[in-house]
């Protein structure tokens, strides 16, 4: 396990979404922290509860840490 790589991930996980959210006005279920949304095996929808779930538990890691 790497702390400053996973924290590193998480951050750019969030602004990834956060950069979405604020385009798109909901999660998408399709995204890399350097990427926008893309094509997949299906087409790009609005987040699945997983994708919701992860991008709720990295805010709150992230922001409650202080970062």
């Amino acid at each position: 396990m790497n702390a400053r790589r996973d924290k590193l991930l998480a951050q750019k996980s969030k602004l990834s979404s956060a950069v979405l959210f604020t385009q798109l006005k909901w999660l998408s279920s399709l995204f890399e922290p350097d990427n926008c949304a893309g094509g997949g095996e299906y087409s790009v929808q609005q987040g699945f509860g997983w994708t919701n779930g992860v991008t709720s538990r990295f805010y709150r890691l992230v922001f409650l840490a202080g970062s």
